[in-house]
């Protein structure tokens, strides 16, 4: 089964070619859900509505015809299949003709290609039988590269996840912190209603928003005593580090951009020395600075006899809304807070 949808794009450039090769009327490609259940992915020559009904279990002839091939397959006449909705949704396609190929990858079948046309007496030679099978294995092929690219990634990004608790688990003080961090981020992302891409990408800076530190002398992390000037210096580093880190793995590089910027203040100020002006400064990155500071603030910190009340924590934020931190997202954070916490 496809525990994802494989790439639009990858699947597009096949289901384009095969209409060019084919000679077609209408192209489509389904693939299995996690339930074993057909769903279109990309579809030419027909409407949502036929796509999204030619192979669900409500069309169960179709279903069970297009489930039991082996190799490609073709159906004559469409409307021999009962059935007034199939019927109905056919006559206003205009499509007759159909041949089918089931797409396997490692032995499994994952789902079907199949092509139309309006002709009920077009007869597909074997040859273009042959050369439809090979579309389909292309499909498995980029269904194949795509899993096995998103277990590189998966892997990767448990790995630097890793490195950045095995930082924190070194000071009693910030253990736990960047997990708290992307809490508050994710639930500032959802208050905004943030598409699901744009979420993925913020949580994730969140989560790595220090992972620059692996590039500071442990010393100066876990010293509890007031820092000295060149010390300071050295952990302001830890943006910039943190960036390049990310930059430096290719699909985690949209994430630089935020980490770098997370210490910046939104007048302007902060660090990375740089002209940036709030308009400027990611949001992603204005969101984190909310949530790192709340979290510093309500935490034990060695330089701080006891941790902040939620209360205070706020109070603090809102008082530096405008200056330090973006005033709309204070608003934000901070009635989320509240209906989370009711006195």
């Amino acid at each position: 089964m496809v525990k994802r949808p494989t790439s639009i794009k990858a699947l597009a450039r096949v289901a384009v070619k095969t209409m060019h090769i084919m000679q077609v009327d209408a192209c489509g490609i389904w693939l299995k859900n996690k339930k074993g259940n057909l769903k279109p992915q990309i579809y030419y020559g027909m409407h949502r509505e036929c796509a999204n009904f030619i192979f669900s279990k409500i069309n169960l002839s179709v279903l069970g015809y297009a489930l039991e091939i082996k190799t490609s397959s073709q159906v004559f006449n469409l409307t021999k299949y009962d059935g007034k909705k199939f019927k109905k949704v056919m006559k206003k396609e205009k499509l007759r003709s159909m041949l089918a190929c089931p797409i396997y990858e490692r032995g499994r079948n994952i789902g079907i290609i199949a092509v139309f046309t309006k002709n009920k007496c077009h007869k597909f030679t074997q040859t273009e039988k042959i050369l439809f099978s090979a579309l389909a294995e292309e499909i498995a092929f980029a269904v194949r590269n795509e899993s096995l690219s998103n277990r590189v990634k998966a892997d990767y990004l448990n790995t630097i996840k890793t490195i950045a608790h095995i930082l924190e688990a070194n000071d009693k003080y910030t253990y736990g912190h960047s997990n708290k961090v992307m809490e508050h981020t994710i639930a500032i992302c959802r208050k905004m209603k943030f598409k699901k891409k744009e979420l993925y990408l913020i949580k994730n800076a969140a989560l790595l928003h220090d992972i620059g530190k692996v590039g500071i002398d442990n010393r100066i992390l876990s010293k509890e005593g007031s820092l000295t000037v060149h010390e300071w210096k050295e952990i302001r580093k830890h943006p910039l580090i943190g960036a390049e880190i990310v930059r430096q793995t290719g699909f985690l590089k949209d994430l630089a951009p935020i980490i770098e910027c997370h210490h910046k203040r939104y007048d302007g100020s902060g660090y990375p020395d740089s002209s940036l002006e709030n308009g400027e400064i990611p949001i992603g990155s204005r969101i984190i600075a909310i949530a790192d500071a709340y979290d510093a603030m309500t935490s034990e910190r060695p330089y701080r006899q006891e941790p902040l009340t939620m209360e205070m924590a706020l109070r603090e934020i809102e008082e530096n809304a405008g200056k330090q931190f973006d005033p709309e997202l204070v608003k934000i954070f901070r009635d989320h807070m509240l209906e989370s916490n009711p006195s």
